[in-house]
């Protein structure tokens, strides 16, 4: 009798370290992060995330006026009321209205200024037809920068594969507050080249 005794306070205990660990994927919980700040991931990485990508925590709100961003090139919260229209731009692009598209679930590609032109060139044949932007960014620390609602990802070189897999995951994705909501018939700011389709 004294062995069932053990052998069911054996099992018990098993039952509640499972218990422990299925209410908490990975043996991490996720803890609050303040608008803006990377946020601590919840799982241990699975094969389907990209190496590098840095995920943040912003709420998205409607303001007028310039918005001061954590991230630089931003990758979500207070933003413009009117969307920028997708496409490729040859100038800076506002912020603020960038900064809707992402909330529409365009990526946003960014890259230095003073880029390689064969490497500018890659980076547009990249883009999809919509909901995709593109622009020049002074003052990165990274060549190129492509970002989407919350997540961004720097890499040295447009023939990064990265740039590819966080498109397909990233754009029109579920993370976005309005995925697959316009990305035209918004603002075009000065050097607009070509346009997104939808």
């Amino acid at each position: 009798m004294k062995k069932v005794g053990i052998a069911l306070t054996v099992l018990w205990s098993i039952g509640m370290l499972a218990g422990c660990t299925a209410a908490s994927p990975g043996g991490t919980a996720r803890s609050p992060a303040a608008s803006g700040t990377p946020s601590p991931t919840a799982t241990a990485p699975t094969a389907a995330d990209i190496p590098g990508v840095a995920h943040y925590v912003n709420a998205a709100s409607h303001v007028n006026g310039p918005v001061k961003y954590a991230e630089s090139p931003p990758v979500g919260g207070a933003h413009s009321p009117v969307w920028l229209n997708c496409g490729i731009y040859t100038a800076a692009v506002p912020n603020e209205n960038a900064v809707h598209d992402l909330e529409h679930g365009a990526v946003w590609v960014t890259y230095d200024p003073a880029l390689a032109v064969d490497q500018i060139a890659a980076l547009r044949a990249l883009l999809p037809a919509t909901h995709a932007l593109m622009s020049p960014y002074a003052g990165m620390d990274s060549p190129i920068v492509i970002s989407a609602w919350n997540v961004q990802l720097k890499v040295a070189t447009a023939s990064d594969p990265r740039l590819a897999q966080f498109v397909t995951q990233y754009r029109n994705s579920r993370s976005a507050p309005e995925p697959g909501a316009p990305c035209t018939g918004g603002l075009d700011a000065p050097g607009r080249l070509s346009s997104s389709t939808a």
